[in-house]
């Protein structure tokens, strides 16, 4: 983690990546955290952005100065793995609150793998010492940038792919950024959570043919019978971090 890091330069970081794959454009896949680096990139280097896919985004609003704990607690939390291990092995629920993503809302019918989506999601926060600087950036730097950006700036394609009982980001402050953003619209999941928990196939169909028509390559076939999308091709590319 350089000094002073910004998600501005983060999405400075992503443009140097497509250089270094070759990438004149992309279409550009953020989902959470990632969101507010991904803006950037759409903002700073709108040229390399082909269109834009938020999926459970960080979004704008006051929700990201409330509820959270002073940092040192959060990095004596999260920093420490023996510490981290006790509370996903006996208190997962307590973890699921701090970080609220990991909250599975009331009333979302899991599916086959869902259970496992959620144990793997948990198990991730695990490797604290090596991730807490990351995850503090995320939390107290990155989070709260959203709230600093022009949406009306935000002038590719954009697609925003939203749950109405997320946990964390609330769905009403997406819709708020959406209305706010010239080139954008939203896809609503009616219960799913942070994690899009369930099955989704008129969504991810959406989402799939948004990516198609944006696309200089045709995405694989399994895109087009509602699987998740796949991009493929020289200039298609996912950026995604969380």
């Amino acid at each position: 983690m350089p000094e002073h890091a910004t998600p501005e330069l983060q999405a400075d970081v992503l443009a140097g990546l497509m250089d270094a794959l070759e990438l004149e454009d992309a279409v550009v896949v953020a989902a959470s955290a990632g969101s507010t680096s991904a803006l950037h990139l759409a903002i700073h280097h709108a040229e390399r952005v082909r269109a834009l896919v938020l999926v459970s985004a960080n979004v704008p609003g006051p929700h990201q100065s409330k509820g959270m704990p002073p940092k040192p607690a959060f990095k004596a939390v999260f920093g420490s793995d023996p510490l981290l291990w006790t509370m996903i092995t006996y208190f997962p629920d307590v973890i699921a609150r701090l970080s609220q993503v990991l909250v599975v809302p009331e009333g979302v019918r899991l599916v086959p793998g869902d259970e496992e989506k959620v144990s793997r999601a948990m198990r991730n926060v695990l490797l604290g010492r090596a991730r807490v600087v990351g995850e503090v950036f995320d939390a107290y730097i990155s989070n709260p940038n959203v709230n600093r950006i022009d949406m009306s700036r935000v002038a590719v394609p954009t697609l925003v792919m939203h749950a109405r009982d997320d946990p964390g980001p609330p769905y009403a402050s997406a819709i708020e950024m959406v209305h706010r953003m010239p080139e954008a619209r939203l896809v609503t999941v009616e219960s799913g959570g942070h994690m899009m928990l369930g099955t989704h196939p008129d969504a991810i169909g959406e989402v799939a043919r948004f990516i198609e028509a944006h696309s200089a390559s045709p995405l694989t076939r399994s895109s087009a019978r509602g699987d998740p999308p796949v991009a493929s091709g020289r200039y298609d590319a996912v950026a995604q971090r969380s």
